[in-house]
């Protein structure tokens, strides 16, 4: 859902647009889900990422110059360079640090702008600078 939302006033509409493809959810779901997804774009670290202060690009797949694509969560243009998320659940994994550690490093070459990359565990909202 969060691929729908580039502001916080996106969630009613990202939720009506996603939550028909989820049998499981129905109407009563909706407070709690629109609830979970403003904590994520309202969190003070993430708030950021969630504003018209920075240029957005959600899940847009990228071609590299190998011809393979990689399709990062989140990509921010902002003054200081680049920033790339990826939003997960459940626990930390090698393989997620894997991946935004690939996509930093392609957004670098390709952007020639200094470029980071986070982890963000939405359960616990713990968020994984890489290194």
């Amino acid at each position: 859902c969060l691929s729908h939302i580039t502001l916080p006033a996106d969630i009613d509409q990202a939720l009506k647009k996603v939550m028909p493809r989820y049998p499981m959810f129905n109407s009563s779901h909706y407070p709690k889900l629109a609830q979970e997804l403003l904590r994520i774009c309202d969190h003070p670290s993430l708030r950021i990422w969630f504003s018209n202060e920075v240029k957005i690009f959600n899940e847009r797949e990228i071609i590299l110059p190998n011809g393979m694509p990689i399709r990062p969560d989140r990509v921010v243009v902002h003054a200081d360079g680049w920033d790339v998320i990826d939003f997960k659940t459940g626990a930390r994994s090698k393989k997620h640090l894997d991946q935004i550690k690939q996509y930093r490093d392609e957004l670098e070459k390709i952007s020639g702008q200094p470029t980071k990359g986070y982890l963000v565990y939405t359960d616990e909202m713990e968020i994984v600078p890489l290194l």
